[in-house]
């Protein structure tokens, strides 16, 4: 009962404000990109294939010093240091270059990429939750500090050349599956006081757009989706109850997944 509480609650967060903790897993079932995902371990750890990054902070007053180290062989170096910031994720590594996010503010998320070859740094895009890269096009979309949609951006993979596809995103992770990119399309109504999520996808170039799911409207919240079925939890009488929607015949069934798999859709996909 306990579990099943603490579930309801952190459920209720994702339902009603939208706004979760930032998570740092790889996402695994973007068949078409080419990148390395980071997958975070513990401690400021991060895996990215064979190579490991670690993270580091230090507060100096009001001016805070972000570090990123890199493990080789059995030591940490420290690879690339950030003034006037409060933390550093590491996103995917791409050929040469290591993509990962810095922390100038609390609700400010900016995409640097690192050249493992020069050392040298560069931004790439301000205010980006997740990232995607599929050929020479890298995916981005936003990150908002209320309950609201937020933009995805194509652009190259150096950040250049950004066009927006659509302005109306939910802020879960997007993914991409054949030639298309899968994400949840988030509407209010004038109140702004109730949201509506539909998956749907795009080719990858932003054209294209198809609607695959049926209305998701809150205090309904999808969970998790792949490019043949989602998952949605609706809460009922103070519980949480679980369905998956199968996208080729529409049919919903429920399902009862353990705590466990509940928090694990959480974290990978918020």
């Amino acid at each position: 009962m306990k579990k099943s509480g603490k579930i309801f609650r952190r459920l209720t967060v994702l339902l009603f404000t939208g706004l979760l903790s930032i998570t740092f897993s790889a996402p695994r079932e973007a068949s078409a990109a080419s990148a390395k995902y980071a997958a975070y371990s513990e401690n400021n750890i991060y895996k990215v294939g064979k190579h490991r990054y670690k993270a580091s902070v230090k507060n100096q007053g009001s001016r805070p010093k972000a570090m990123l180290y890199r493990k080789k062989k059995g030591k940490w170096k420290k690879l690339l240091t950030h003034q006037n910031t409060y933390g550093i994720t590491v996103k995917a590594e791409y050929g040469k270059w290591l993509y990962y996010s810095v922390y100038p503010y609390d609700s400010d998320q900016h995409l640097y990429r690192f050249n493992l070859k020069t050392k040298k740094k560069y931004l790439v895009r301000r205010n980006v939750r997740h990232m995607l890269i599929s050929g020479n096009r890298l995916y981005t979309n936003g990150f908002a500090t209320d309950a609201r949609s937020v933009p995805i951006y194509v652009s190259g993979t150096n950040g250049k050349k950004a066009k927006c596809i659509t302005k109306k995103a939910n802020q879960a992770r997007m993914k991409i599956y054949g030639k298309r990119l899968y994400y949840l399309e988030c509407t209010y109504n004038r109140q702004h006081t109730k949201s509506t999520d539909r998956l749907v996808s795009r080719k990858l170039n932003g054209k294209g757009r198809k609607v695959h799911s049926k209305k998701i409207k809150s205090p309904s919240s999808v969970l998790s989706f792949s490019s043949r079925s989602l998952v949605y939890a609706k809460p009922v009488s103070g519980t949480m109850r679980y369905y998956r929607i199968n996208l080729k015949t529409k049919k919903q069934k429920r399902i009862y997944p353990s705590a466990r798999r509940v928090d694990q859709w959480i974290r990978n996909f918020y």
